[in-house]
Parts: C-alpha cells; sequence; structure tokens
C-alpha cells in the first residue's frame, strides 16, 4: 500500500499544486475532472463541449524520471473521476506513463499534443504506447492526436487501433489535425485510415487538417461519405493542398448524402483569386450543381439541401447564398427558394411546369412583394453580397413577364381567385416589359456617371 507521504517523497521535485492535483486524482476526488498534464508547455486550451465549455486544470511535471511516471500513470490509470485528460510534452517519451494509463476506462475526452520541433519528434512511441487505452476505454467520445506527424508506421498502428477498437459506438468526435501523412504516406495507408472510420457509425465530427492528403487524398473519403451508415455532420479539410479536382470528386458523393452540414475546404489550392481560369469555374460551377442543380424542377427538388457551410466564401454569388440558405431546417421553404432563385436568374421558367392555373397567382405573389420586412421580402434576392436595388426591380418584373408569357391561361374568363396584385401586373404584359428596359436604360445610365466621377477622382489625384 503506498500512502501519501511516499507519494509525496516521490513527486518532491514537483510544485505544490501539481502535488496536490496528483494525490487528489489518487484518491479519486471530484474537485479534478479536467487536466492538462504537461512538462512545461502549456497551450491552454478550453474543451469544446455541445454543452459548455471547461477549464482544463494544469497538471507541470517537468524532470520525472520512469519510476515516477510510472506511478503517475498507475494513479491516472485507477481514477475513476476523472473525465478530459490532455497530454501536451516537449520531448518527453510518454511510454512509462502509459502503463497505467491504458487501464483507465473513464476518460470521455482524451487529447494528445506534441509540442516538439518536428527534427525533435518522438515519432511512433507517441501513437504506439496509447493504443491499449483507446482499445480499451468503453467512455471515450472525443479523441484528438495533434501535431504527432505520425508517419507512414504511426497511420497503420492508428488505423489497427480504431479496427480493433471495442467500443466504435462511442466515438463521436475524432480530430486527426497537423500529422502530415502524406509526407511520407502514400494513398493505400490513408485509405486504410478511412476504412476504419466506416464502422464507427456515431461519428459525427471528423478533422483532418492541415495533412497533405492533395487530391488523392479524397477518393478514399468518397467511400465514407458514400456508406449508408455514415452520420457525419462536420468534416473539415482544411489546409491539405487540395485542388479543383477534389470539388467535383467530394461532390458526388454529398449528392445522396443526407447529413453532413459542414464541409471546410478553406486553405486549400482552388484557385479562388484566378477567376478567368476556367478550371476555377468548373469546379464551383460542381459544388453549386450539388446544392442546387437549376436544370430542372426536378433537379432542384433532388438537390442536396443540408450542407451549408463551406468554411469559406465562393466566387459564384449564388453559391454562397444557397450554402446559407441550406441552414433553413424547414425544407419544404429551402426547396421553394431555390426554384425562384432559378426562375429569377433565367434558368428555368416556372410558368412552364405544371402547376395548376389557380396556383399560378400565389407563385406570382412571391415576385411582386418587395416590402424587405414582409415575410416575402427580397424573396427573389439570389446574390451573396446583395444585388442592387434597382438590379431586383428588373429581376422582379422579368420573372413576373416570363411566367405570363407561357401561361396564356391566367387571362382566360375561366381563371379565377387572381388577386390583386397579380392582375396589376400581369394584366399588361407590354407594360412590363417596357418598364424592364427603362429600368436597364436607368442601370446603364447610373454606371456611365461613376465611371466619369472616378476619371474626374483620377484626373485630380494627378494634378
Amino acid at each position: 500500500m503506498v500512502t501519501d507521504e511516499n507519494d509525496r517523497s516521490l513527486f518532491k521535485r514537483l510544485d505544490r499544486e501539481s502535488l496536490n492535483t496528483i494525490l487528489l486524482l489518487k484518491h479519486n476526488s471530484d474537485e479534478v475532472l479536467h487536466i492538462e498534464l504537461t512538462n512545461g508547455y502549456q497551450d491552454m486550451d478550453d474543451i469544446d463541449d455541445d454543452e459548455c465549455s471547461i477549464s482544463l486544470k494544469p497538471l507541470v511535471v517537468t524532470n520525472l524520471n520512469p519510476t515516477m511516471l510510472r506511478r503517475l500513470g498507475y494513479i491516472i490509470g485507477q481514477n475513476t473521476m476523472l473525465r478530459s485528460l490532455k497530454l501536451s510534452f516537449r520531448n518527453l517519451d510518454i511510454t512509462w506513463l502509459s502503463h497505467g494509463l491504458q487501464c483507465n476506462r473513464s476518460i470521455t475526452w482524451f487529447r494528445l499534443r506534441n509540442e516538439s520541433r518536428r527534427a525533435e519528434l518522438p515519432g511512433i512511441p507517441f501513437v504506439s504506447c496509447l493504443t491499449s487505452f483507446w482499445r480499451n476505454n468503453p467512455s471515450l467520445k472525443r479523441q484528438i492526436i495533434d501535431r504527432c506527424f505520425i508517419g507512414s508506421d504511426g497511420l497503420d498502428i492508428l488505423t489497427n487501433a480504431l479496427l480493433s477498437r471495442h467500443y466504435a459506438g462511442t466515438l463521436r468526435y475524432l480530430d486527426l489535425s497537423n500529422n502530415f501523412f502524406f509526407f511520407d504516406v502514400d494513398t493505400i495507408g490513408f485509405s486504410g485510415l478511412v476504412g476504419a472510420l466506416a464502422k464507427y457509425k456515431r461519428l459525427r465530427r471528423l478533422l483532418l487538417s492541415h495533412n497533405a492528403i492533395g487530391n488523392k487524398g479524397c477518393t478514399p473519403l468518397v467511400e465514407l461519405l458514400d456508406n449508408k451508415n455514415c452520420i457525419l455532420k462536420e468534416l473539415h479539410l482544411n489546409r491539405n493542398w487540395m485542388g479543383l479536382d477534389s470539388l467535383a470528386v467530394l461532390a458526388e458523393p454529398l449528392a445522396k448524402n443526407n447529413t453532413l452540414e459542414y464541409l471546410n475546404i478553406n486553405d486549400n489550392h482552388l484557385d479562388y483569386y484566378n477567376k478567368s481560369n476556367e478550371a476555377c469555374w468548373k469546379g464551383w460551377r460542381q459544388m453549386l450543381k450539388l446544392v442546387c442543380n437549376r436544370s430542372s424542377i426536378d433537379n432542384i427538388k433532388k438537390s442536396n439541401h443540408i450542407l451549408c457551410n463551406l468554411g469559406m466564401s465562393s466566387p459564384y454569388h449564388i453559391l454562397n447564398a444557397v450554402i446559407k440558405l441550406n441552414a433553413n431546417p424547414n425544407k419544404d421553404l429551402v426547396i421553394r427558394q431555390k426554384l425562384i432563385w432559378a426562375h429569377a436568374d433565367s434558368r428555368l421558367n416556372i410558368g412552364e411546369s405544371s402547376i395548376p392555373t389557380g396556383a399560378l397567382p400565389e407563385v406570382i405573389a412571391w415576385f411582386v412583394d418587395d416590402d424587405p420586412n414582409r415575410e416575402n421580402g427580397h424573396i427573389i434576392q439570389y446574390h451573396d453580397p446583395p444585388l442592387p436595388y434597382e438590379t431586383i426591380r428588373v429581376i422582379r418584373l422579368d420573372s413576373i413577364y416570363r411566367i405570363a408569357r407561357c401561361r396564356s391561361d391566367l387571362f382566360t374568363h375561366g381563371a379565377t381567385h387572381i388577386c390583386s396584385d397579380c392582375r396589376r401586373y400581369a394584366g399588361n404584359v407590354k407594360d412590363l416589359q417596357n418598364r424592364n428596359n427603362a429600368l436597364q436604360e436607368k442601370i446603364d445610365e447610373l454606371h456611365n456617371d461613376i465611371e466619369r466621377l472616378q476619371e474626374e477622382i483620377d484626373r485630380l489625384r494627378a494634378t
């Protein structure tokens, strides 16, 4: 039986606060539920919990010998109250600590973070010595392995640990960011890792940021997203050296995926600013087609109405607007809005659909209402950032005109229930067309005035 005096003597090198923390862990105290174990570098991160933000209690363990690390690992392994553990080390072999840690069954949040410079990495031991803990802990819900640069051998070890884990149903959150898989890893190793994740049917968030997976790394992810058991809500692929081809590759499985809401593709080689590059537009068009296929009304209905965040803005203003629109939980309204936008952008004509004549007045009323404080206000505003008001007026009149032009049954004696606003706008198609042209001329004049004003400003600056 190891007494408190024995432990005080063993850990006498530590400061008073760290020693008291170890004794509280030993006695299973509920005063220590969340700790960061570090040998000098403190990141001081808070736990990003779904319900609250929990601060980690620092436990600084500098200059510990193997005996002390083994004892500390045993204390943590026997503790049943500890819920969160972060190992943040610089140039320290944690093998001795892991001998006892692998017995812990209470930790739900675990983070392994290497603070060493890449040339001083301890490498694979960071991962291999913790596999038993990851494999056997039934409570683990969130697992983060950060900046460990695990390489091909470490990736295989991690893959085997995930495959052999006995409690796949508990893991909700997996963060493998900043490990640079593809510095020395081929596609086969990454494919094995992604394949192992297929058994985790309750995994909601997967972070693979800053791993240099490139375009070839997106191919294995297609199978994961295409898996009917996949319920991922977030997939982070930012800073991964992905090119434009990756957009088309990822768009294909997302056409059938009805759970992924957040696909972070920021800070990749997507030629965002090279708008003269046709490949740039082709890649973004593929993403727009995913969330709003404007080729027909049926295809709009079949589009992805779940994806609502790309982690960045695209050069396609309508894509930005559609992505924001998908955040609306009422998917019937989302589909209706996409139909209106597609009609307003002249991609299709609602008037050519099989909508009954009696329902068309209500459809026209959507385009008539121009009060931004009303429910239907700016309902045809399909740009983000918004289009100028005068442009919206032109689009509004053109939208109504195109419906009225191909649905003559609206003006027959048998057509009833046409609202006064609809009758006022649809009663004189020629007048609508003239007003449309007049507004367009006014916009052109304003543009010319702006150009002349800019030239005058430039002249004054030159003098």
